[in-house]
C-alpha cells in the first residue's frame, strides 16, 4: 500500500472544506462559494489562474463558466470547445 503524502492530506482537507461550504450555503451564496473555492484551489496549486468548465449534456463541448482571477479579456472566454 502506498504512503499518503502530506500534500495529499492537505488536498483532501481542502476538498472537504470546500464541499462543506457548498453543503452549508444557500442558493443565493453559491456564486460566492464558487469564486472562493476557485481562489483556494488556485492558491493550493500556486497557479495564476483557475477555471471552471461546464460540459454540455451530451459531453461534446465545454464552456468556461468561471475564471479566477475574474479580470480577463473577451478572447480568454472559452465557449463551446
Amino acid at each position: 500500500m502506498s504512503k499518503v503524502r502530506d500534500d495529499d492530506v492537505t488536498f483532501f482537507k481542502l476538498v472537504a472544506a470546500i464541499s462543506a461550504e457548498f453543503a452549508l450555503s444557500s442558493a443565493n451564496d453559491v456564486d460566492h462559494v464558487i469564486e472562493a473555492a476557485l481562489a483556494r484551489i488556485g492558491r493550493f496549486y500556486q497557479s495564476d489562474r483557475c477555471y471552471l468548465f461546464l460540459f454540455s449534456p451530451d459531453l461534446t463541448t465545454a464552456s468556461n463558466t468561471r475564471q479566477r482571477p475574474t479580470t480577463y479579456s473577451r478572447c480568454e472566454l472559452s465557449r463551446g470547445l
